[in-house]
């Protein structure tokens, strides 16, 4: 049953400090941490794609008092060589709440639906902000914006001081996929659930930011 369980610590490869903050909440043996920091280090997928991007450079952004007031979006594309795996990321910058989407297009069409569908669950965003790609950039997601009353700053492509928090997340997001060894899907499923559970620095977790509330995964 131990085993069982670290396992299901260990999903989405975060590491041991990540492992040790959620089984504080959910589960205790004597000598849980010691287990906990054996499987970490033991672990073959995390030694081989171990984080080798440097640190994001943030802009200074204007402190928020709420979640879902600013979002970062950005794409990525042909990840894993696969032509159809392309993903818009849409990082809420107070809770640090991850959305990833699967998409068949980068198009400014596909990308308005997704963003109306995350829109339509939490509501309109008071900024939002991405680079100036053509997507981005396009007269449909700017009128789009000004119906919405969204105000929406962009800069240059991969320049994380402007919205490193997306960069970010595609960087961690890939590694964590490419650790894995379930099928993608149950991967994706595996690396949001752990990614919006992980405690930050206020002590609260980002599902807990955005809604108030605690997930459990175990």
């Amino acid at each position: 049953m131990q085993k069982e369980i670290l396992g299901i610590l260990h999903r989405g490869h975060f590491g041991m400090v990540r492992m040790k903050q959620l089984a504080r909440i959910c589960v205790y043996w004597p000598n849980i941490d010691a287990d906990i920091e054996a499987m970490s280090r033991s672990c073959t997928s995390c030694a081989e794609y171990q984080n080798s991007f440097p640190k994001a450079e943030y802009h200074s952004w204007a402190y928020l008092k709420q979640a879902w007031q600013r979002l970062h979006i950005d794409h990525t594309i042909n990840f894993l060589g696969s032509n159809w795996l392309i993903i818009v990321d849409v990082v809420d910058a107070f809770s640090k709440y991850p959305i990833i989407h699967r998409t068949a297009s980068i198009s400014s069409d596909a990308t308005i639906k997704l963003l109306e569908q995350d829109f339509s669950l939490f509501g309109y965003p008071i900024q939002l902000i991405s680079d100036n790609g053509a997507t981005f950039t396009s007269e449909e997601l700017r009128n789009g914006c000004k119906e919405t009353g969204i105000h929406h700053v962009t800069g240059a492509p991969y320049h994380p001081a402007t919205n490193g928090l997306a960069e970010r997340l595609i960087q961690t997001f890939k590694r964590r996929i490419q650790k894995s060894i379930v099928s993608e899907d149950t991967a994706i499923q595996e690396f949001l659930l752990a990614y919006r559970q992980r405690t930050l620095s206020a002590g609260k977790c980002p599902v807990e930011h955005l809604m108030n509330m605690r997930t459990e995964d175990l």
